[in-house]
């Protein structure tokens, strides 16, 4: 576990969530915390989390050993926040309640009295975006790490800079290696063709939906051969160079938007999904809060997936032109062939 080093829990929780009671027992607390870790282990990997829980664990955290140390102490404090705002979120209701022998009971005193349900409401609501915002933040601290700069001494003024063993983990991670070769391939580029807040968290919930639909309508329709190469330029940064391939990567980016969202529809919540696409509100009167139904969802899904189609024919007309007319017009059945809607 990534929190309670020296039974100080409470006061890291503390810490990190200002507005809670320091007198919280942490034990408490303890099994929604494991329930949270293996949350942000999905997001992140198990690989990088392994690496800031060993840091917290050893001798060295907040001991200022140096700049890689330093480095490590911020890795464990972007893990632990959104670890204790989901471990949170999901102790507080329960915390709302006493467990008796008599069944579940509220204290009400002249001091304290418990919330309306729509404050209730409205406080979930917003631990879950603080939650989703952390999650961006450490994801975004991983995408930042580069090489240690060398510091210039007089006795050597001149080195090479030293690997950095954040960047290394994270990059070297199946969940990393899952983003290298697809045709959208980060948030920021997906926000550009199709607004998600550049939230990094939402993009990596997308990516096997990515992958889908290059599998699924990009492949059959530029050829097993051309989508291979077009996936190994994109790794080796050199698909700029490749006139052909580099067409077809650009106007295949916009289809494969529009279709994945048209998946994430179907198959996410509505929680991980931006409010652009579904429009959600507490009212004040929690009976009349406002969520988009199945109904709402599955038109849009399909709204979504026919101006995709639709964008797909650019590309269909692209891979066309560049076919011999003999090939155009074969009857043989080739896997490499393009496949052209009717």
């Amino acid at each position: 576990m990534i929190f309670n080093k020296g039974n100080n829990g409470a006061t890291e929780a503390k810490s990190l969530l200002g507005f809670i009671y320091k007198s919280n027992t942490f034990d408490n607390m303890a099994t929604f915390v494991t329930i949270a870790e293996r949350e942000v282990k999905r997001v992140i990997g198990p690989e990088v989390y392994k690496l800031a829980e060993d840091h917290y664990l050893s001798e060295d955290y907040l001991q200022e050993v140096d700049t890689q140390h330093a480095l490590l102490d911020e890795l464990v404090k972007y893990v632990q926040l959104p670890v204790i705002l989901h471990a949170y979120r999901r102790f507080a209701p329960l915390n709302d309640l006493s467990h008796s022998e008599g069944g579940r009971s509220i204290t009400v005193t002249d001091e304290l009295k418990p919330a309306f349900e729509w404050m209730i409401a409205r406080d979930n609501a917003s631990l879950l975006d603080l939650a989703h915002e952390a999650t961006d933040m450490l994801l975004e601290f991983l995408e930042e790490q580069v090489p240690i700069p060398y510091v210039p001494t007089q006795e050597d003024p001149e080195g090479e800079d030293t690997a950095n063993v954040i960047e290394d983990t994270w990059k070297a991670s199946a969940t990393y290696a899952a983003l290298k070769d697809l045709i959208i391939n980060s948030a920021r580029e997906f926000d550009r063709l199709f607004p998600i807040n550049a939230s990094r968290r939402l993009y990596l919930a997308l990516v096997p939906f990515i992958r889908e639909v290059e599998l699924r309508h990009v492949r059959p329709v530029i050829g097993i051969t051309k989508y291979e190469a077009i996936r190994e330029m994109i790794k080796d940064g050199d698909l700029a160079d490749n006139e052909e391939e580099y067409e077809m990567y650009l106007l295949a980016r916009v289809p494969v938007a529009l279709l994945t969202m048209s998946i994430a529809l179907k198959r996410l919540s509505v929680e991980l999904l931006p409010d652009a696409v579904i429009q959600s509100f507490t009212a004040m009167d929690v009976k009349q809060s406002k969520t988009a139904g199945s109904t709402d969802r599955l038109g849009v899904a399909a709204l979504l997936e026919r101006d995709g189609l639709r964008e797909l024919i650019a590309l269909q007309n692209y891979v066309t032109s560049l076919l011999p007319e003999a090939e155009s017009t074969t009857e043989e059945t080739d896997d490499d062939q393009p496949f052209f809607m009717a």
